[in-house]
């Protein structure tokens, strides 16, 4: 709380040093007066289309320069610091984003943007919603966890550094974000992304150790240090009974080690009814993961209600399919034998291989799956996504299929 105080008194001095700077620059006349309409604006205001006003924007692009435009992003008014960074980042090549980005992570000023609903939603009418700056800038700026899309009902944009392709540059301003202290979003997103953070892995084990930040803990777990392993183990949250426990779980599903595996097969009696739980033991593919996998199914079908088994089979089947070997052939069989289902097919694909046969009395009961809403499910649509299956991995069958479907009811 003492950092963020400090921080905000510091950004504040800062932009007030650099706003005296700046407005001794000499603007234009019309870019002046648009600087003071600007800060005049209690909203900014976006048409439906996601358009933000074209008269602000036109006179920024067409009479003030890059070197005019970089000093407004420190402007005192927020709103002349939002159209200038937007400016900047949709219209201009080669700015100095890195050092405008470090200079923004802490600008917390907020400004009120107009947003229109959807027209499925009723009359057309505005909205607004408040955003504070930071966050703007490096949406407006880019990084690997922003993506290049519309901020939804609202202005249009295209990230910077996704626009001029700047790989390098993302990359500097995925570092910025990890290793300076902030409380942005985009952070967040990285620490949860796919892939560890290049450059990063002594801040992102600093936030773990100084901050015991749990999203920075499965962050560190994807750059699987064997070194790591009793770090990670006595950082991880506290397990909360009837809880998600997703930062308890990630760092599981990230990192496959012995060690890490026999802590969790040692959680099995509270764990073994989690989703995430099943996810990160699939994802071991050896014999001693197949029988814990076994030992979970058996306890669930016992323990568990009819919905929660369920729902714990279909991501069974999911997570197995998603991550096969052929040691989990049998275990797929089983739990999709179970309850058959048309959508089910797709999981048949890796199956084939394994034994033609049991797969092909498979996929024949998945046309027999029959609702009491809708009757029976049995279409063109599955019977010819079964033909082309059969005509790919088994086609000596292809005859018998075309036999025994029109038995089926």
């Amino acid at each position: 709380m003492l950092y963020r105080l400090l921080a905000i008194i510091l950004f504040s001095i800062f932009i007030n040093e650099l706003s005296f700077s700046q407005n001794n620059i000499c603007y234009p006349p019309k870019i002046q007066e648009v600087i003071e309409l600007i800060s005049k604006e209690d909203i900014i205001k976006v048409n439906p289309a996601g358009v933000l006003d074209t008269h602000y924007v036109n006179i920024l692009k067409t009479f003030a320069d890059k070197d005019k435009l970089v000093p407004l992003t420190y402007h005192s008014s927020p709103k002349v610091r939002f159209f200038a960074i937007y400016v900047l980042t949709q219209y201009f090549d080669d700015i100095p984003f890195l050092k405008i980005a470090e200079k923004h992570l802490n600008d917390t000023s907020a400004v009120i943007i107009m947003e229109w609903p959807d027209i499925s939603d009723g009359p057309i009418t505005s909205n607004t919603y408040k955003e504070k700056l930071n966050k703007i800038f490096i949406e407006l700026i880019g990084s690997a966890g922003v993506g290049c899309y519309e901020l939804k009902n609202s202005y249009r944009n295209y990230p910077y550094l996704k626009r001029v392709k700047n790989e390098k540059g993302i990359r500097e301003i995925d570092s910025l974000l990890i290793c300076t202290p902030n409380k942005l979003q985009q952070t967040q997103n990285l620490l949860l992304g796919r892939e560890p953070i290049k450059g990063c892995y002594k801040c992102v084990k600093k936030m773990v150790r100084k901050d015991n930040n749990y999203v920075a803990l499965v962050a560190l777990s994807k750059f699987k240090k064997k070194k790591d392993i009793h770090f990670i183990l006595s950082h991880l949250p506290p397990f909360i009974p009837n809880n998600k426990n997703l930062y308890f779980f990630l760092p599981f599903i990230e990192f496959q080690h012995p060690v890490m595996f026999k802590f969790f097969k040692k959680k099995f009696s509270i764990c073994f009814k989690y989703d995430l739980y099943s996810n990160a033991i699939v994802k071991y593919k050896n014999t001693e993961a197949l029988e814990l996998l076994k030992m979970v199914v058996e306890k669930s079908r016992k323990d568990l209600t009819k919905g929660e088994w369920d729902y714990l089979r279909q991501n069974l089947i999911r997570e197995i399919w998603a991550n096969f070997s052929d040691l989990y052939a049998n275990l797929l069989f089983d739990l999709l034998e179970e309850n058959p289902m048309p959508y089910h097919i797709q999981f048949a694909n890796v199956l084939w291989k394994i034994d033609k046969e049991r797969t092909y009395q498979f996929v024949l009961k998945t046309l027999s799956f029959k609702t009491s809403c809708r009757g029976s499910w049995k279409s063109d649509y599955f019977i010819d996504k079964i033909k082309r299956d059969i005509n790919k991995y088994a086609p000596e069958l292809l005859k018998r299929f075309n036999k025994d479907v029109l038995t089926i009811d």
